[in-house]
């Protein structure tokens, strides 16, 4: 009777044993990953601030100021923006002829005409 006993404590021994390990491994893997916490948190930081910078490096490139700047440099002197006069608008209309079994689609009531610009003369 005493070795039936000295089987079952030591068994339940062991059981209690393995439970208390993988309880002690859980903890270390939660402390682990507190003690990483803080040097993710420094990057994501980072990665903000540098996502900062460069939205403020964007804007600044495409504010009117620079673009005019910009425009007036030998490399872009060809760009400008057309003149009333070269700005031509053409009434829509469709630019294909349907068979008669094909259906047409109604033009847009908002924007009833296209405008073309053309080269210089």
């Amino acid at each position: 009777m005493n070795g039936k006993w000295a089987i079952r404590l030591v068994i339940c021994l062991a059981i209690l044993g393995f439970a208390l390990y993988g309880h002690i491994e859980k903890q270390n893997q939660i402390t682990a990953l507190r003690i990483e916490l803080p040097e993710i948190a420094r990057e994501l930081k980072a990665l903000q601030e540098d996502n900062t910078r460069l939205r403020y490096e964007i804007e600044q490139f495409e504010s009117p100021e620079h673009l005019i700047e910009l425009a007036r440099h030998h490399e872009y002197s060809h760009l400008r923006h057309p003149l009333v006069k070269e700005v031509i608008s053409m009434p829509e209309g469709l630019a294909v002829r349907l068979d008669s079994n094909e259906s047409v689609i109604p033009a847009s009531p908002h924007n009833p005409a296209i405008t073309l610009a053309k080269g210089a003369p």
